[in-house]
């Protein structure tokens, strides 16, 4: 059996949002555990990359805010049969924070990082894995820290 995070395999989440939170907010609270991220904002897009080498691969972390892809994900998200109505009521005043990664123990310390500094919205956060599951972020947040290595968004 094949380790996972030997796979150089690019996975992707999205965190729906209040508006109220930015990507300098994100910037912000990652910046303290993790001040070799690099943020870059400008006016159609606001992103953190991290990617650092570990013998021959390439291994990231990137987080995106891109408001021209936002209203796409609004219409799919509408048409998502098994969505909870809080979500859907929510959607109009969301920002989407697309995160895409390859190392995944790295990406739940960034994940955990983030919910983590948001504790005071938690309630108002959704996580989609990219495989059809939408899941509260107070519930992500619970998983991740009672044990960060094993816990999963993937049935």
């Amino acid at each position: 059996m094949v380790n996972s995070e030997m796979k150089n395999m690019s996975k992707a989440i999205t965190l729906i949002c209040p508006q109220s939170i930015t990507m300098y907010d994100i910037a912000s609270v990652l910046e303290v555990k993790f001040p070799d991220l690099r943020a870059i904002t400008d006016s159609n897009e606001c992103y953190i990359d991290n990617y650092f080498q570990d013998k021959d691969e390439v291994k990231y972390v990137s987080i995106r805010i891109n408001k021209e892809l936002d209203y796409i994900a609004v219409g799919d998200y509408l048409e998502f049969e098994n969505a909870p109505k809080e979500f859907i009521e929510s959607l109009t005043e969301s920002n989407f924070v697309h995160v895409s990664y390859n190392y995944t123990s790295f990406y739940k310390c960034i994940l955990k990082e983030m919910l983590s500094g948001f504790e005071s919205l938690i309630e108002k956060i959704w996580v989609d894995n990219d495989y059809g599951r939408i899941l509260q972020a107070k519930a992500v947040l619970h998983g991740l820290k009672e044990d960060l290595h094993s816990f999963s968004l993937y049935p």
